[in-house]
């Protein structure tokens, strides 16, 4: 398997780029929203999918992006073009609020995604987002305890965004998990 992949790149069409390293260009197959200076160095953690007419490598900025997408082709009806286009169209935060409140709709907004496979992917991958350590998301929090609270938050019934205001308005250095939940719920139901 190859993991990761450090090279200098080369765009090669909207999706794709040739990443040259040790004499070898891989070609890799980016999200849209990828960019990067052309005939810079860069980084791409890798995951390659066999199939029997050929292997194809995806590439992504961020471990948690790829982990990501293995959990999205987890799901019947999606797979490796449909979860790049789903994580070209929506960052991790907006993709866990999407399937905590289980807001199939918005997910049409993917292209390819139909009204009855958003609703089949937000059944079957509303649990399985929990289980991922999402952190560099903008919207995620940044610390164990903060994502710990926001996850109990959402399995209270909190959208995900109510979740991270609130923890990110009660949360100080240090704090439990168990504290920032107190805290949180408190503020939560105050308003």
């Amino acid at each position: 398997m190859i993991g990761l992949i450090r090279g200098m790149m080369t765009r090669l069409d909207q999706s794709t780029v040739l990443l040259m390293t040790g004499g070898v260009g891989y070609e890799v197959h980016v999200g849209r929203k990828y960019s990067a200076p052309e005939s810079t160095e860069v980084t791409l953690y890798t995951h390659l999918i066999h199939r029997e007419d050929g292997m194809t490598l995806y590439g992504f900025p961020a471990r948690e992006q790829k982990e990501l997408f293995i959990v999205l082709m987890s799901a019947q009806g999606i797979g490796p073009k449909l979860a790049m286009e789903i994580i070209s169209t929506f960052n991790a935060g907006e993709l866990m609020e999407i399937l905590f409140s289980q807001d199939a709709v918005r997910l049409t907004a993917v292209p390819g995604m139909g009204m009855k496979k958003a609703e089949k992917a937000v059944f079957e991958l509303k649990d399985k987002i929990q289980k991922l350590d999402i952190r560099s998301s903008s919207s995620a929090p940044q610390d164990a305890s903060s994502a710990d609270a926001v996850r109990a938050l959402s399995v209270l019934g909190f959208s995900v965004e109510e979740a991270v205001t609130a923890v990110r308005a009660v949360k100080k250095e240090h704090m439990t998990s168990e504290t920032v939940i107190k805290e949180a719920l408190s503020r939560l139901a105050s308003r």
